[in-house]
């Protein structure tokens, strides 16, 4: 597949996506946004955790 199909399945997936979202309640989209946000600060905690961690105990 070239770039030009592979841009045209991308946009069709983001389409897909924001009909998903729009057909669910208000609550429910808070629900994915929140665990999205959750697996998102994980990530982000088991990347900076160990450097931070580092510069912390390294320069006591």
């Amino acid at each position: 597949m070239g770039w030009k199909t592979d841009i045209a399945y991308e946009n069709a997936e983001r389409d897909e996506w924001i009909r998903f979202m729009a057909d669910q309640t208000p609550w429910r989209r808070f629900r994915i946004r929140l665990a999205i946000a959750i697996r998102v600060a994980a990530i982000a905690a088991l990347l900076i955790g160990p450097i931070a961690f580092g510069i912390y105990y390294y320069h006591l």
